[in-house]
């Protein structure tokens, strides 16, 4: 042990690779283990291949996909932004489901010896078949996919009875031009083709429909049959380009829904933002790792000859011995060296934390929709932002009325019976206007107009209003045992208690701020 006298000790070696206890070189130094996660960004599937990467790998990739034009790989990163990023999660969703989807049959009767009981079960055939097949939770899944992919491919068909709208693999899937004013779709064989395990192929060709299933059974046939005339003729109906062999869906059947013809996810201009909050957010939380990080400095001095204290192998022992310290803990690293003991402290001067509003408000201005929305503060109105949301929404599902009447036409029109007709109408009623255009489809009926749209507004179902009532008043006879309720058609000119009458107080999104706190709100 040394006393601290000034007796001379041998001259340590310069040497620090020298053999001790076992080992090739002396190490005066300990850093702990640390593990730096990526800051919950996770990974994404590109080529069928996962790959863990860093916000700067997806700002590349992001980058190189918009300079090529490469709707694909801006679709890969789209569903990848979706599942870890809650902002772009919470607007795809927003619009996805903005719309209620509620959706009214009309039947257009034009002559006057058209039956009625003709017309009654017309339309209620159709009702019946569109609410077995789901239509309203087929539209949401299908707005879905179109903001987050930029397009879906769906096909119409029957099973049994019952309609069936089924979705097509996006990658699989193109579309060349228009016909009657919609997307004709083809479909590549080489998805069955390129399917692996014969297991694989039969699932994929029981989940498909039968059309894909007819024509890649011919395409098979022939190949084998290079010198059949058959084989020629039919195969100049494919199209062997763009590596792949591409057969043409019916029209009637098939379609595919887009915002825009380049098929690009509506909401990918705002990865950038996203990822600029996601690395602040990252550059946060190292300063908050830094802040609990510790360097310990063991130094060792001099004898009055300038000579060291302690030889090598010495200060190694003192070096491994406090090691053991700090080897259950991953926030604290040792150096060995000469002189005093010191505990350095990394982060003295450590700045200010990052004000993130003014970075998430840009997230939210790239993707065009009022933050407001998902983290509302005071009393400010959303009227104008929430109109341009529905105006953006609608325009998909105008695309969708308009191919599901053309299903409903190819279905049930009946060439027998002139001058009657059904169209198929998705009022424009939202999740955030439900209410008010249940009011004013209530004061349109009180003019004369449709009564079936106030309660639709309100959510019940066609079939539900058109049975309701015959179920209460002609087998229940509710109208001859139940007092009406009391409205302004029976009530008298005195509210009852004797209390004023006049317009109903509005509710508090409708006020101003001062009109709240004047009222003590």
């Amino acid at each position: 042990m040394l006393n601290g006298s000034n007796r001379r000790r041998p001259k340590a070696s310069p040497r620090i690779d020298a053999p001790y206890e076992g080992k090739n070189k002396l190490e005066f130094a300990y850093s702990a283990s640390r593990e730096y996660t990526n800051f919950g960004f996770g990974s994404y599937k590109s080529d069928g291949i996962t790959s863990f990467v860093s916000t700067e790998d997806i700002r590349v990739a992001l980058d190189r996909a918009f300079q090529r034009g490469d709707s694909r790989e801006i679709r890969v990163l789209s569903r990848h932004f979706f599942r870890v990023s809650g902002i772009y999660s919470s607007a795809v969703q927003y619009l996805a489901y903005l719309p209620t989807y509620d959706y009214l049959i009309i039947p257009r009767v034009l002559g006057t010896d058209v039956a009625e009981d003709k017309v009654s079960r017309e339309v209620v055939r159709q009702l019946f078949f569109l609410e077995k097949m789901g239509l309203k939770q087929s539209l949401k899944d299908i707005a879905l996919d179109v903001i987050v992919d930029g397009v879906s491919y769906v096909y119409f068909r029957r099973k049994g009875g019952q309609g069936v709208i089924q979705k097509l693999p996006i990658e699989w899937c193109r579309t060349t031009g228009m016909l009657n004013g919609r997307p004709v779709v083809e479909f590549n064989l080489d998805y069955l083709e390129l399917a692996g395990q014969e297991s694989e192929k039969v699932r994929r060709m029981n989940s498909l429909p039968p059309e894909i299933v007819y024509e890649y059974n011919i395409w098979k046939e022939d190949s084998h049959k290079m010198k059949n005339s058959s084989h020629r003729r039919r195969n100049s109906e494919y199209s062997s380009t763009l590596g792949g062999t591409w057969i043409t869906l019916s029209p009637e059947n098939s379609t595919a829904f887009y915002f825009h013809a380049n098929k690009q996810p509506i909401l990918a201009n705002s990865f950038f933002a996203i990822l600029d909050v996601m690395e602040l957010k990252g550059i946060e939380k190292k300063k908050a790792e830094n802040e609990l990080y510790n360097l310990v400095v063991q130094k060792f001095g001099f004898l009055e000859d300038g000579e060291p204290i302690l030889e090598l192998p010495d200060m190694q022992a003192f070096h491994n011995s406090a090691k053991k310290i700090f080897e259950k803990t991953n926030q604290t690293d040792l150096l060995t060296t000469l002189a005093d003991i010191e505990n350095i402290n990394l982060n003295e001067a450590a700045a200010a934390p990052i004000d993130f509003a003014p970075w998430n408000k840009s997230v939210y201005s790239e993707l065009g929709i009022s933050s407001q929305l998902f983290s509302t503060e005071g009393n400010m109105a959303l009227e104008k932002s929430m109109i341009v949301d529905e105006s953006l929404i609608f325009t998909l599902v105008e695309k969708f009325e308009n191919w599901i009447n053309s299903i409903l036409d190819n279905e049930f029109l009946d060439d027998d019976i002139e001058m009657f007709s059904t169209r198929l109408t998705i009022p424009p009623i939202s999740n955030n206007n439900r209410q008010e255009m249940s009011q004013k489809y209530k004061d349109m009926a009180t003019l004369g107009y449709g009564r079936l749209l106030p309660a639709i507004a309100l959510g019940q179902s066609q079939l539900d209003i058109m049975a309701t009532p015959v179920f209460e008043n002609s087998i229940l006879d509710l109208d001859k045992i139940m007092k009406p309720l009391q409205s302004s058609h029976t009530a008298s000119g005195k509210s009852e208690g004797g209390g004023a009458n006049g317009r109903p107080p509005l509710p508090d999104s409708k006020k101003s701020e001062k009109t709240i706190q004047n009222g003590g709100g």
